[in-house]
């Protein structure tokens, strides 16, 4: 084959390489990692760089798909050490996930090197070996699916909610809208309430709870006063740019929101005091006494980490 053709092809695979990189690193910018894998994996076939490997762990992990992060976690690895420990901690927490705790208790060690007074990675090095001795089958619990509950899409954290149970949900109701979430690809969440039969463990009719609770975006999980009066929640806010020092980017914080049960209707939400565009503060659960507020945030001296 002439020279000169081989040279054209070269810039074209380059060229197309390039073009699908820039497109995903948008994408990725503005916190769309769903999205972003596409091309993502479309550029990774023309040219596998490090950080362009890292970028495809990164997005499978944010979107928790933890076999894909692995895998790439793994190929980046094996052209370069890690940089950065961020890209050993989510490595390691890949790896445990998928149960190669040996492993993952490898990649921890290396991310200790880097970070060897964080807290959280040392308790997750130990977990490693913790995990293995904990009884599979034991007769002090037994764990059933609710019937009727669950879908193919994610269902958690349920509350009791009168004789009714609380739970946030991605799965789609409203089949005209297909609008989906950029960062997961899937329906944006909301709060839905299921009729439940405690005794044989199944549920009724389920519903979204409320169109004044659930907005366009993500909503849940919730919690909720004792006297089911008043309703805490977390809703995620619109993405927004933010400049920094080094560059702008693309944040989206969680925020907690409050609502009142008035004459069997909830009022129109409002934002929490401590609510911020500087960190997120979302997951909120409720004293037995209302008196305090739990929930988890990175806002600065918590305690913790996630």
């Amino acid at each position: 084959m002439n020279k000169n053709y081989l040279w054209i092809i070269f810039l074209c695979c380059t060229f197309s390489a390039y073009a699908q990189r820039d497109k995903a690193d948008k994408l990725y910018n503005r916190l769309e990692y769903a999205a972003a894998i596409p091309f993502y994996n479309k550029a990774a076939t023309k040219t596998a760089e490090p950080d362009l490997l890292l970028r495809l762990a990164d997005c499978y992990y944010k979107i928790n798909d933890m076999a894909m992060s692995e895998y790439w976690y793994r190929n980046a690895l094996k052209m370069e050490e890690f940089k950065n420990p961020n890209d050993y901690f989510q490595y390691g927490k890949a790896l445990k996930s998928n149960e190669r705790f040996e492993d993952a208790k490898e990649i921890f060690s290396a991310y200790l090197k880097l970070k060897p007074e964080d807290a959280v990675g040392k308790m997750l090095y130990r977990s490693c070996d913790i995990i293995k001795n904990w009884p599979k089958d034991t007769s002090e619990f037994q764990v059933k699916r609710v019937a009727g509950i669950n879908s193919e899409e994610s269902d958690f954290c349920p509350v009791y909610y009168r004789k009714s149970l609380v739970f946030t949900s991605s799965r789609r109701t409203n089949f005209l809208d297909q609008s989906v979430s950029g960062w997961t690809g899937k329906s944006y969440q909301d709060i839905f309430l299921a009729d439940i039969n405690q005794t044989e463990n199944k549920s009724g009719e389920i519903h979204p709870f409320s169109d004044i609770i659930n907005s366009a975006g993500h909503d849940g999980p919730a919690c909720f006063s004792a006297d089911g009066k008043i309703i805490y929640f977390t809703r995620v806010s619109e993405a927004f740019e933010k400049s920094t020092k080094a560059n702008d980017q693309m944040i989206s914080r969680l925020k907690i929101y409050t609502s009142t049960l008035e004459n069997e209707k909830w009022t129109k939400p409002i934002s929490f005091i401590y609510n911020s565009d500087d960190y997120s503060i979302g997951h909120p659960s409720l004293s037995s006494d209302g008196k305090k507020l739990f929930f988890a945030s990175d806002m600065a001296d918590g305690l913790g980490g996630t």
